[in-house]
């Protein structure tokens, strides 16, 4: 059965909740190779993408912010299908699928440290009633 697509799946919602994730700075992986300013050898890596590579006997290593035990978890996402290999010595994550949701992740947490501003904002603006 396919995940809904309003809500986030609890894989991703874990890995928001146990890592800590940079901010993005307005800088962007997956921008990078397919934005606008992509160059030709950005274009030639959309259509031959490299892989991220995780050992199953060690799935607690963590490959460019990602951990093996995460990846376990992914690749039984429909919504990563054919973008993750699961092999029975390892997993091969596709390295713009792995950029798209270390960006997303990174995002969130920029849209939780808006929200954060902005509660400071509203303490500061209003007389508190509680």
């Amino acid at each position: 059965m396919a995940e809904p697509v309003n809500r986030i799946p609890p894989a991703i919602l874990k890995m928001l909740g146990d890592n800590e994730w940079r901010p993005t700075e307005g800088h962007s992986l997956f921008d990078q190779v397919w934005g606008d300013e992509a160059n030709g050898h950005h274009r030639e890596r959309q259509r031959d993408p490299s892989f991220y590579y995780f050992l199953k006997r060690d799935l607690a290593e963590n490959n460019n912010g990602v951990s093996g035990k995460e990846v376990e978890a992914l690749s039984g996402l429909a919504m990563f299908k054919g973008l993750i290999d699961a092999q029975p010595e390892h997993f091969a994550f596709n390295e713009h699928a792995q950029h798209a949701l270390t960006d997303f992740c990174s995002e969130v947490y920029d849209a939780y440290r808006k929200l954060q501003e902005r509660l400071q904002m509203a303490r500061q603006k209003q007389w508190l009633r509680f």
